[in-house]
């Protein structure tokens, strides 16, 4: 008994196992093999692009320093969260070693997913299926068999001249109980993922390449002036990066909307002038100068950029300085009709000679948003910024030379209702000159955003590669056709089989055809 229990514990304990010759040991991994695994997964792409996506977010929701205004970070954020930002670098994320890294990562990636794909597709073109049974035809997406009487040469040729009919270059195959014609056409289809594989490394290395050594910043520039360089906003301050080239904003144009009711835009109101629903269109026009000489001229708007030698130069605000191009003045003596007024313009730094007077005149001072100074009692400035300014009662300080050399000042101010309702009688030399302002022709800027992607011309190409792939890849298919004849009772039996990668609407038309002409023969039964 002792003896018969060993025995069934002994079988016990190796149920399930198999004898030692026929064990079939899992292959071991090495660390190069599993790190290779982990490069070419699945897995990790779709890691790798949620992660790309999730930056790109970042980079569209979170205020962008180099192209921020002054302060602009400091005043939308909370302190704590502008150190937090600046150590992961969201505020530049597009040039931070996440984003390079990566981008990096994800082409790796893709690279080992094509090496790890390529010999399978490789195996496939090269060794095409030229050996097909009547289960494997029957198993095809489109099939069709019948019955010939027709046999040996004389059916070969006949399905060789209906391929050929069709297009097709067909491969024959005999074997002991068959022969099988082969044919394909778009073989090439098989290599498009790898154009598109090769279009996203492209796409990659132009992303790289670009926030690497790319940069992006930012020029306010004041109708009339010129420059050579931009800025870039750092943690710290400011950095300055050349053009190679120069470019002026000769002057601007506003274009205020027409659809709005009782709309009248004002290029002196702020409001108006600043506002996105009451702004048709702000055209900068501008000029590029190459070695001091004029290059050509280009009209920027929103949405319409410069692109010129690797510098993306495009509007991002506009508005309105403290500085201006013309001033019109009206003088008149006391107590003389409207009708008898002077009109004369000065522009900055000019001096002109006022008509019918002996006077000559020029603007000492312009101050568009005027107040009173307490401790002089003369008019100051109430804006802080020259850029943007409220435009309300502007005044002008003018310098009057007599004949004689002697001068005097005057202040004029702009009232468009009532011209002559605040004059300045203060000069008890020229009580009976009153002068005013008529008209202002301001100076304008233009905030341009610049950025040099040194990339660009890499990231074009990729783009047109995976165009052109994708339009390959979905619009185009890999056709393939097999026909195999065996003897049968009655006859031959004829079964024909097709499939396709792509489209299979076109492939049944096509396969209706072939058939047609391969039945097209004497004593076929179907």
């Amino acid at each position: 008994m002792a003896e018969k229990g060993k025995t069934n514990q002994a079988m016990l304990d190796n149920v399930g196992q198999t004898p030692s010759s026929t064990v079939r040991l899992r292959p071991e991994f090495s660390l190069v093999d599993r790190f290779f695994a982990f490069l070419s997964s699945m897995n990790l792409a779709v890691f790798l692009i949620l992660f790309v996506a999730f930056l790109a977010t970042v980079g569209t929701l979170v205020v962008q320093r180099p192209l921020a205004e002054p302060d602009q970070i400091e005043k939308t954020y909370l302190p704590a969260t502008v150190k937090l930002f600046d150590l992961l670098g969201f505020f530049d994320v597009y040039h931070s070693w996440w984003f390079i890294a990566v981008l990096g990562l994800l082409g790796l990636n893709l690279i080992f997913c094509t090496i790890d794909l390529f010999p399978r597709t490789a195996e496939f073109i090269k060794r095409p299926k030229l050996d097909a049974g009547e289960h494997y035809i029957e198993g095809q997406p489109i099939n069709a068999k019948f019955t010939t009487a027709l046999a040996g040469e004389a059916l070969d040729r006949h399905i060789e001249q209906a391929f050929r009919h069709q297009g097709f270059k067909p491969v024959q195959s005999s074997f002991s109980d068959r022969k099988v014609f082969f044919a394909q056409t778009g073989l090439w289809w098989r290599y498009t993922v790898y154009i598109i594989h090769v279009a996203l490394l492209v796409i990659f290395a132009g992303g790289i390449i670009t926030a690497r050594f790319g940069y992006s910043g930012f020029v306010p520039l004041v109708e009339g002036e010129k420059t050579d360089k931009f800025l870039t906003r750092l943690q710290n301050g400011e950095e300055p990066h050349p053009f190679n080239f120069e470019i002026q904003c000769r002057d601007t144009l506003i274009e205020f909307r027409k659809d709005l009711p009782g709309f009248i835009g004002d290029p002196l109101d702020l409001d108006d002038i600043k506002s996105v629903g009451k702004v048709h269109r702000w055209t900068s026009h501008m000029t590029v100068f190459e070695n001091g000489k004029e290059a050509f001229k280009y009209d920027i708007y929103v949405n319409d950029p410069l692109n010129y030698r690797g510098f993306k130069i495009y509007q991002a605000s506009f508005g309105i300085t403290a500085d201006f191009k013309k001033l019109t003045f009206k003088t008149k003596k006391v107590g003389a009709p409207d009708t008898e007024a002077i009109s004369f313009e000065l522009a900055p730094d000019e001096k002109v000679s006022i008509p019918g007077t002996g006077l000559t005149a020029s603007v000492k001072q312009f101050i568009p948003d005027p107040t009173i100074d307490p401790k002089t009692m003369l008019p100051t400035s109430q804006s802080k910024s020259y850029w943007d300014p409220h435009y309300d009662n502007p005044v002008a300080r003018l310098a009057i030379t007599r004949p004689d050399g002697t001068t005097y000042e005057k202040w004029a101010m702009y009232n468009r209702e009532a011209p002559w309702s605040v004059v300045d009688r203060r000069n008890k030399d020229s009580l009976d000159d009153l002068f005013t302002i008529s008209n202002i022709n301001p100076r304008y800027y233009t905030g341009l955003q610049v950025s040099h992607s040194p990339g660009y011309e890499t990231f074009v190409v990729g783009g047109f590669m995976i165009c052109l792939a994708l339009i390959l890849r979905f619009y185009f298919g890999h056709r393939r056709f097999w026909v195999m004849v065996k003897k049968g009772e009655k006859g031959n039996q004829v079964f024909v089989g097709a499939h396709t990668s792509r489209h299979k609407s076109t492939l049944e038309r096509k396969f209706a055809a072939l058939v047609a002409e391969l039945k097209d023969s004497p004593a076929i039964e179907t």
